[in-house]
C-alpha cells in the first residue's frame, strides 16, 4: 500500500452544520492522517477517546444521510476516515477526485469482502444496512488494531462486542434499524457529578478528622496514665519513708478506654 496513502496530508472531508433542527454538509481540506495509517502508527489509545470515536462516526453518518435526503455514505472503512490532528474522526468526500483511492481500494477483493456488505444480507432499509454494516467492520477493525488504555471493563467489552454483533450479523431481526440505536448502546465513561465530588470530599474530611480525634484522644491517654503512675509512685515513696503514716494507697483507677 505504500505509495499509495499519505501519512501525513491533505483531505478533503465533509463538515455537517447543525442549525434550528437543519442539518447540512460543508466542505473543507485538512491536514491528518487516515484511520488505517493512524491505528498501525499509534495502536494504544485512551478509552475516553475509542468512546468518542465511537460516537463521533454515528453521529457523522446519521448526519449524512439527513442531508442526502436517506442516502447513505456506503463506502465507510478504514480509508474512507480521516483522524485529524486533534483525533477527531471525520468522512472523507467520496466525490472528490482527491480522494478516489477510497474506491480504488474498495476493489481489491480482501477489503470489499470485509468492508462491503453482501447484497443478499440487505435488509429492507438498505441505506441504513449498509452504513451500519460498514460501521460495524469498522468498528472491528479498531478493536482488533489497538490497546486500549485503561483497559475495557468486561461490561465494556460486552456492550461493543453487542454493537459489532447487531451491526453485521446475520439474523436481520436484530440488527439496527437507524443510527439513534447505535449511539444509545455505545459507552460511556461516568463522570461523578458535583455534588457526589463535594460528598466524597466530605466523608473524607468527617474521616480524617475522626482520625484526629482518636489520635488526639490516644496521646491524652497516654498523658493520663504517665501522670498517674508518677502520682502513684510518689506516695508509695512518702509510704516507706513514713513521712505520711496515714498515706492511703488507692488502686488504680480503672477509667473505661484507657486500660
Amino acid at each position: 500500500m505504500k505509495g499509495e496513502i499519505n501519512i501525513e496530508a491533505n483531505y478533503e472531508v465533509i463538515r455537517f452544520v447543525e442549525h434550528g433542527g437543519r442539518c447540512w454538509p460543508t466542505m473543507d481540506c485538512v491536514k491528518g492522517q487516515l484511520l488505517l495509517q493512524r491505528l498501525r502508527g499509534e495502536p494504544v489509545i485512551e478509552k475516553a477517546m475509542l468512546f468518542s470515536w465511537l460516537k463521533e462516526l454515528v453521529v457523522q453518518l446519521e448526519q449524512y444521510q439527513r442531508c442526502r435526503n436517506n442516502k447513505g455514505y456506503r463506502y465507510l472503512n478504514p480509508y474512507s476516515v480521516l483522524v485529524t490532528a486533534e483525533d477527531k474522526l471525520l468522512l472523507l468526500d467520496l466525490e472528490a477526485e482527491s480522494n478516489a483511492f477510497v474506491m480504488k481500494n474498495l476493489q481489491k477483493r480482501a477489503v470489499r469482502s470485509h468492508f462491503v456488505k453482501p447484497i443478499v444480507r440487505m435488509k429492507q432499509n438498505v441505506q441504513v444496512s449498509m452504513d451500519s454494516y460498514g460501521y460495524g467492520k469498522t468498528v472491528q477493525f479498531i478493536m482488533a488494531n489497538t490497546e486500549i488504555k485503561p483497559a475495557l471493563t468486561r461490561k465494556e467489552t460486552y456492550q461493543i462486542g453487542k454493537i459489532i454483533d447487531k451491526c453485521i450479523g446475520e439474523n436481520a431481526q436484530r440488527q439496527y434499524d437507524d443510527f439513534s440505536q447505535v449511539k444509545r448502546d455505545i459507552p460511556v465513561i461516568k463522570e461523578r457529578s458535583r455534588q457526589q465530588v463535594r460528598k466524597y470530599a466530605v466523608m473524607g474530611i468527617i474521616t480524617l478528622s475522626l482520625i484526629g480525634y482518636g489520635t488526639f484522644m490516644t496521646i491524652q491517654a497516654n498523658v493520663f496514665r504517665q501522670q498517674r503512675d508518677k502520682l502513684i509512685l510518689q506516695m508509695k515513696e512518702k509510704s516507706i519513708k513514713g513521712e505520711e503514716k496515714n498515706a492511703v494507697l488507692y488502686d488504680e483507677p480503672q477509667e473505661e478506654g484507657f486500660r
